[in-house]
């Protein structure tokens, strides 16, 4: 997948917001269904840095089951980097067979036609790895290529082919719009951010980030927002994700004032669940809070705006940089600013139970208008629970969990693993394998009068165009 910008780093966080989709998982599964991958064809090519050099480029074809197909020409520079990259996030990878790097002057015959077999069945075993690595999919340029229903394989997408209808929020990058697809009338909601802004505020690599992520694992998983476009202008980049009639759970939350027991489970174990698919890929999301999550027109989760979050994370330390808001921001998080000692997937689990709590409450646990005593809550003021609202045992013990100031203690990221959460008393009632496939009936579900309905988004953040 090529990236919109060059990279850059980045220590500020992004305000914008994306929105959602209803039924994402049954519409990308046969939308990215993949019929093969062959390698029909190995072209000699002079290497245009050292024109006295060839190289061999290997024109893998992909076919999709709807019959779409493209080919991409590949060095085998590119598929050592893929294979490099996926060993360090999948030990079953570092078993199947892959040629070796050799150093020969001419091309010889028989070492091309033995890496062409290996590569194109090291390709179709990494097809049957569920949920397939979206640095394959990158790999493939599968996001490029495919497209919805009633657009062909080859049309290139622009702002023109869509109908702006009403701004859904705006942020200091640029804004998010509800929109219609000409074409076949579907609706969208629209990210636009300004390339300057996204330069100037040094966002370049998490705008990449997000894109990444949302184009990739988001196509395998029930509870994370699809990028279902993505293109971009000279001074213009642009995100299409399907539209969350549902709105912010921030939104329903300021209605409800607090929300049930039953409630903050069904929502906390989707939650769960979208959390553990992007740490089994080594992402840590880092900005889970309400407003994130999003619910679609039947009351389920999507978590969304991944702009903070990053990838290839392999340790406890692996993130680095000082992100994320600061009702949500967990003591190691506020501590790495000064010890510089990093980082890993414990922050989201204390950011869980921080929503949890405030599920619950109506109220972070540790909030003060002062951010700095507020921080200072996090790293020491005692987790309490005032009676009046009336937490059950369970209830007080899994977000406690969660809140251990103690990294190895802390539920999720202690020795148990997401085992340890999905197994804690308060999720006795969850039938995990049914959640996934949502068939769990949500305890709330969003009034939506019709696909352009915006009553569940905040007054504040419409306006008309």
């Amino acid at each position: 997948m090529a990236s919109f910008l060059s990279s850059g780093e980045t220590k500020t966080k992004s305000s914008e917001s994306a929105s959602d989709t209803d039924d994402t998982h049954e519409k990308t599964t046969s939308l990215f269904e993949l019929g093969s991958v062959t390698i029909p064809e190995v072209r000699t090519k002079m290497d245009p840095k050292k024109k006295s050099k060839k190289y061999s480029s290997y024109c893998v074809r992909v076919a999709l089951a709807t019959g779409a197909h493209w080919t991409t020409e590949k060095r085998y520079s590119e598929f050592y980097r893929l294979h490099h990259m996926l060993k360090t996030k999948f030990p079953d990878v570092k078993k199947l067979k892959f040629p070796r790097k050799k150093f020969f002057f001419s091309l010889a015959t028989a070492t091309v036609a033995q890496r062409r077999k290996l590569f194109e069945e090291y390709l179709n075993t990494l097809l049957t790895f569920r949920p397939r690595p979206f640095d394959l999919n990158d790999f493939l340029q599968l996001e490029e290529h495919t497209v919805r229903s009633g657009v062909t394989d080859a049309t290139k997408l622009t702002a023109d082919d869509f109908e702006l209808l009403r701004v859904l929020g705006k942020g200091s990058f640029g804004k998010v719009y509800l929109v219609r697809l000409l074409s076949d009338g579907e609706i969208y909601a629209m990210k636009v951010l300004k390339k300057q802004e996204v330069k100037k505020r040094k966002q370049v690599e998490h705008t990449n980030t997000e894109r990444r992520i949302m184009g990739g694992l988001g196509m395998d998983h029930p509870f994370i927002v699809t990028l279902r476009y993505a293109f971009q202008t000279d001074d213009k980049l642009y995100m299409i994700t399907d539209y969350c009639r549902g709105g912010e759970l921030f939104f329903h939350l300021k209605r409800f004032k607090q929300f049930s027991e039953d409630m903050v489970r069904f929502y906390s174990a989707e939650i769960v669940c979208a959390l553990d698919h992007l740490h089994s890929h080594h992402v840590v999301y880092r900005d889970l809070k309400p407003e994130n999550v999003l619910l679609d027109q039947d009351g389920h989760v999507r978590i969304t705006d991944f702009g903070l979050s990053r990838d290839n994370v392999m340790t406890d330390t692996g993130a680095t940089t000082f992100c994320g808001t600061p009702e949500y921001l967990s003591p190691e998080m506020i501590l790495h600013r000064k010890t510089k000692s990093g980082y890993g997937t414990s922050v989201d689990w204390w950011s869980l139970g921080t929503l949890m709590y405030e599920m619950f409450t109506g109220w972070p646990p540790f909030y003060d208008k002062n951010i700095r005593l507020m921080c200072e809550n996090i790293l020491h003021k005692p987790l309490s629970f005032p009676d009046k609202y009336h937490l059950s045992s369970s209830s007080k013990d899994i977000i406690a969990g969660m809140l251990d100031r103690n990294l190895e203690n802390r539920l999720g990221s202690g020795k148990p693993g997401v085992a340890g959460v999905k197994e804690h008393a308060f999720y006795s009632k969850i039938d995990w394998d049914k959640l996934m496939l949502r068939q769990v009936r949500p305890p709330f579900k969003p009034a939506v009068k019709s696909d352009t309905d915006v009553g569940n988004f905040d007054k504040v953040s419409l306006m008309l165009l």
